[in-house]
């Protein structure tokens, strides 16, 4: 006769643990896991890989915002106890100290380790694609970057990596939720990309799409003169300047991923400023010591801001784009751990 567990997770996660193990149930459980419990589940992790660090602190990051999604994915126990899944969220439960719903699985073969967390994480491309949001890479790419942006991380780091913290997959689907027309400027640069040397698309497609709020009508007309170019030769037209620093870039042989994308994007903006000034410049370029470049907005300039919800995505073929109405959460948490 099987013996009943009378203590708790949250009262005794020690006394809980041990009874689960010895008696597993059948199938898997939800339990409340907090700081205790998951100390004490990690206590027994004997075969797991060394954690990342960096995802843990990320997934902590999620959970103390109150981010995190629950899906299902259980932390999974051996028969003879030991944890074989679910280390890097036990460890980000201990440092972000939340309470939070997970499922337990007791009394797998140690056998199933073997095969177990194996498959691919799924990126944001892959969320947004399940949601039929065109070009999936790279709007999920330029959302990112934009968030970057938005959140003032492209302009004030001068590091290396500085701009590169990763976004989560929630957050990049938000964020293309948010700002539907994202996705016009990325197919615009996709279709600019056929035809002439260009920077990196994401960056090209956040620059659009960031002038577009300034100037919709400005900013396609740019990116026109990006394209054929302008009518006036001259090399120190600020278009000009830019299509030679981009056709230069790509001759180079590895192309734009030789310069870092804050310094592709302070090359675009500042071609941008004396464009809509009416300047010439003589020499395109970004040092990491002058402070960055915002868009200009010209005094006077009184053009209507374009209204997100009124202009829908750009469809592809005849699949439907969800951008427009609502983009669902989905799991935003991105890879198993």
């Amino acid at each position: 006769m099987r013996r009943t567990n009378t203590a708790t997770p949250e009262e005794r996660p020690e006394d809980w643990l041990t009874a689960m193990i010895k008696s597993p149930p059948e199938g898997s459980i939800v339990a409340k896991i907090g700081p205790a419990l998951a100390g004490a589940m990690l206590q027994r992790n004997s075969m797991n890989r060394p954690p990342s660090r960096r995802r843990v602190a990320h997934y902590a990051t999620i959970m103390a915002e109150g981010g995190w999604i629950y899906t299902g994915e259980p932390i999974v126990f051996s028969r003879k106890g030991v944890l074989l899944n679910g280390q890097q969220r036990l460890m980000a439960i201990v440092a972000s100290g939340v309470t939070l719903p997970m499922d337990v699985r007791f009394g797998v073969p140690e056998a199933a380790f073997q095969v177990m967390d194996t498959s691919k994480a799924r990126t944001a491309g892959d969320i947004l694609a399940i949601l039929e949001v065109p070009f999936p890479g790279f709007t999920a790419s330029s959302a990112a970057f934009l968030y970057r942006w938005d959140s003032g991380l492209v302009q004030s780091e001068k590091g290396k990596y500085g701009y590169r913290s990763r976004v989560d997959n929630t957050t990049i689907v938000e964020v293309v939720r948010d700002n539907p027309l994202l996705v016009s400027s990325v197919e615009r640069v996709l279709e600019m990309k056929k035809k002439v040397s260009i920077y990196s698309p994401t960056v090209m497609a956040v620059a659009h799409y960031i002038f577009s709020k300034r100037s919709k009508k400005a900013a396609d007309d740019f990116y026109d003169q990006l394209l054929y170019g302008p009518d006036e030769r001259s090399e120190r037209n600020p278009v000009n300047r830019l299509r030679q620093a981009m056709h230069t870039v790509e001759r180079g042989g590895h192309g734009w991923i030789t310069i870092p994308r804050q310094v592709q994007l302070a090359h675009v903006i500042k071609a941008w400023n004396a464009w809509r000034r009416g300047e010439h410049i003589d020499r395109l370029m970004y040092k990491s010591n002058e402070a960055f470049p915002l868009p200009d907005q010209p005094e006077g300039y009184l053009e209507p801001k374009v209204e997100e919800k009124e202009t829908p995505a750009p469809k592809r073929g005849s699949r439907k784009n969800p951008v427009a109405t609502t983009i669902a959460k989905g799991n935003g948490n991105g890879v198993a751990a």
